[in-house]
């Protein structure tokens, strides 16, 4: 073959990688909240009150409840109320942090956040596979754990207090795709 040839073949092969990549679509990492139960300003009022103190700490794993999770009645009476819970954990992310950049191999469930007491409006968020989700106190949302994410909280003294349970994956959210190499 010419040399032309080859150059031509190796640009239409670079041209149509580029159109691939710019035209798939990216894979979902925000799903829809509507089976999680709604906060009220009061119920959020009692979870900040159940919450004042608390460091990070397993409050419920493969449906067992964590004996801490006593003197937290809102909270416990709040995770009763979620279909096929699987974990429960409140997390407390310090001042000025990113946690390192994980990835769940957890397929059969999806990770859904409350943000319990937030450091300030546009302060922390999740970042969830190139999709960035500031958080709002009382507001849950739901993501794909099994894709790249982390926790930031850019404020200079305040933490965020936040509540993490797995939730069964919803027959809407595709499994991660796996790779299998031969």
């Amino acid at each position: 073959m010419s040399a032309v040839v080859i150059i031509a073949i190796v640009v239409l092969f670079l041209v149509a990688t580029f159109i691939l990549l710019i035209f798939l679509p990216k894979p979902k990492c925000f799903y829809s909240t509507d089976k999680l139960p709604k906060i009220s300003e009061q119920l959020l009022t009692d979870l900040k009150k159940d919450v004042a103190g608390v460091t990070s700490s397993v409050v419920l794993y493969n449906g067992v409840v964590n004996e801490d999770c006593n003197f937290m009645p809102t909270l416990y009476e709040q995770l009763l109320q979620i279909e096929d819970l699987s974990y429960a954990a409140l997390e407390v992310i310090e001042p000025l942090t990113d946690t390192p950049k994980m990835t769940s191999t957890k397929t059969d469930a999806l990770c859904a956040v409350l943000p319990i007491k937030i450091s300030g409006a546009g302060r922390s968020g999740v970042w969830c596979d190139g999709d960035n989700k500031l958080f709002k106190e009382g507001q849950w949302f739901l993501f794909d754990h099994t894709r790249p994410y982390m926790y930031h909280n850019k404020h200079k003294n305040k933490k965020t207090t936040m509540l993490l349970v797995h939730v069964k994956r919803p027959a809407d959210a595709a499994p991660p795709l796996k790779f299998v190499v031969t």
